[in-house]
C-alpha cells in the first residue's frame, strides 16, 4: 500500500504563498505573513531564500507605507528583531515582485458601508444586484483593490437624480457607483446569487462562482 506523507505546514508557507499567487498583495496580509515567517522558533524553517523574500517584501512595504509606518509596524511585533534581521539579508538576487503588486485592498466592509449609505437615501423598498469585482470581493473570493461597485437594478432606478450625492460618496470611500442594465450581467448570473442582507431599505445580491 502506498501512503502520501503530508508535510504540516509551516510558518513560512503562508508568505511563500501569498508571494507566489498571481495578482495584488494586500498590505495587511503581507505584513502578517511576514511576521508568522519571522516569528521565534521557526528559525529551522527560514532558509536563505526565505530571508530574501521577507527582505524583499518589507521593502514592498516601505515603498508603499513609507518609512515612519514601516518602522512603526516593525517596532509592534515581538519578533521585530528578527524582521530587522532579515532586512539586512544581502543578495544581489532578489524577489522583485511584491514591490510592484503591493497594494491596499478594498475590503467586503467597506463595500457594505457604501451599500449601506445608499439604503439610507432611497425611499422604498430595493432590490440591488452587485456585479463585477465588488461582487466577487463580497463573496470573500478574491482580495483586490477596486474603484467601483457596479451594481443592477431590474426596475426603473431609485438613484436616478442623485448624482451629486454619489459624487459625494465617490470622494468619501474612493468607490464609484457605475449602474447597468440588467442585460450586462452574465447568462445565469440572476439565479446564481445569493442575499448579503438588507442595508436599510437596499436588498442586495451578489452572484455565486459558476
Amino acid at each position: 500500500m502506498n501512503l502520501t506523507i503530508q508535510r504540516a505546514p509551516r510558518d513560512t508557507d503562508q508568505l511563500w504563498d501569498l508571494t507566489r499567487h498571481p495578482g495584488q498583495i494586500d498590505t495587511e496580509a503581507l505584513a502578517a505573513a511576514i511576521e508568522a515567517a519571522a516569528a521565534p522558533g521557526v528559525d529551522d524553517d527560514r532558509d536563505f531564500r526565505t530571508c530574501v523574500l521577507i527582505r524583499d517584501s518589507i521593502c514592498a512595504l516601505t515603498d508603499h507605507w513609507g518609512w515612519g509606518k514601516t518602522l512603526a509596524w516593525v517596532a509592534g511585533p515581538s519578533n521585530g528583531a528578527a524582521i530587522v534581521q532579515d532586512c539586512k539579508t544581502e543578495s544581489e538576487r532578489g524577489f522583485p515582485s511584491p514591490r510592484r503588486r503591493v497594494v491596499d485592498t478594498t475590503k467586503p466592509e467597506k463595500i457594505a458601508e457604501v451599500l449601506s449609505e445608499i439604503g439610507r437615501v432611497i425611499s422604498k423598498p430595493t432590490m440591488l444586484y452587485v456585479g463585477g469585482v465588488a461582487a466577487l470581493v463580497l463573496n470573500r473570493v478574491l482580495a483586490r483593490r477596486v474603484d467601483a461597485i457596479e451594481v443592477v437594478r431590474p426596475s426603473p432606478d431609485e438613484l436616478s437624480g442623485q448624482g451629486d450625492w454619489l459624487d459625494e460618496l465617490e470622494r468619501r470611500y474612493g468607490l464609484k457607483v457605475i449602474q447597468m442594465p440588467l442585460n450586462a450581467l452574465p447568462n445565469g448570473w440572476v439565479d446564481r446569487s445569493r442575499s448579503i442582507g438588507a442595508f436599510g431599505l437596499l436588498q442586495c445580491m451578489v452572484g455565486l462562482q459558476a
